[in-house]
């Protein structure tokens, strides 16, 4: 044994367990460097990942609000597309009916009256300076309407046609209108219940009211809620017209007649539609 210690293989041997001992101690001690630096690293670089990791989620959130805005922006111009389209519909259908209804009652008329001829107008434009509300009409020559050619709208009952005015002026493709409320239309009239006569014309001062005016004899029986409608003397506008509602009826100032003011059986300021009779018995 004590050769043993004393041989070169021991010597050999001993030298290379030392050798193995102190690779061992240098490689834990590398190992518990590596920890340090690693941790030190982590240290450093774990601030830089929380804020990259919170910029790339705003970012996210960001593109996920804008493109939330432009599905909104997009489903806002198809809902009002969409309104638009019904809303033009509406109107179409507001239209429709109300031309429906227009011709209807004209149609009545036409039933109690088979001599008259109707030609739909249209009001085009209005002078808003003229207390007379006079107008234009869609209608002219080339349509078959004549100066002096009454124009009406239907009565409440559809049964009667009501005296709007007067053509005074006919263009080719356009017409000018003259209404009750002017001093230049002058028409026959009589209290439907009375049967008294006189005549029916403008003036300013009843104009600025929205009033006409009915001049009758001293011994007129005429009174306030009565009637007034077309005698159709002259031919210009046929019988039975109606023209308004008596609503004072006083002496003039010479007191040589009686002055009736009449409230139009239109409302001359509101309408859009009118008929323009082209013929009518005895025309």
């Amino acid at each position: 044994m004590k050769d043993f210690f004393r041989s070169a293989r021991f010597r050999v041997l001993s030298i290379l367990s030392l050798l193995i001992v102190t690779f061992m101690i240098i490689s834990g001690n590398l190992s518990g460097w590596a920890a340090p630096q690693s941790a030190v690293a982590g240290a450093v670089t774990a601030p830089v990942q929380r804020v990259s990791s919170g910029f790339a989620n705003l970012m996210g959130d960001i593109f996920s609000v804008f493109k939330i805005n432009r599905e909104l922006r997009e489903e806002n111009e198809r809902l009002k597309e969409e309104n638009m389209t019904y809303k033009e519909q509406l109107i179409d259908y507001q239209t429709l009916k109300e031309e429906n209804r227009f011709y209807s009652e004209f149609l009545q008329i036409k039933n109690e009256n088979p001599n008259f001829q109707f030609l739909p107008a249209q009001i085009i434009s209005r002078d808003p300076t003229d207390v007379f509300c006079s107008f234009i009409i869609d209608k002219g020559v080339s349509q078959g309407v004549k100066q002096y050619n009454p124009v009406i709208v239907a009565t409440a009952d559809g049964l009667s046609g009501c005296l709007v005015g007067y053509i005074s002026e006919a263009g080719l493709t356009q017409s000018k209108v003259i209404t009750i409320l002017s001093p230049e239309l002058n028409a026959g009239a009589l209290d439907r219940l009375t049967r008294d006569e006189g005549l029916v014309s403008g003036s300013l001062k009843a104009a600025e009211k929205g009033l006409c005016e009915m001049k009758l004899s001293r011994s007129a029986s005429a009174a306030v809620g009565h009637l007034a409608v077309t005698t159709g003397a002259g031919g210009v506008y046929p019988k039975n017209l109606l023209i308004g509602e008596l609503i004072s009826v006083a002496p003039n100032s010479t007191e040589t007649a009686i002055v009736a003011e009449i409230k139009p059986g239109a409302d001359i300021g509101k309408l859009r539609n009118v008929m323009v009779l082209t013929a009518f018995g005895g025309n």
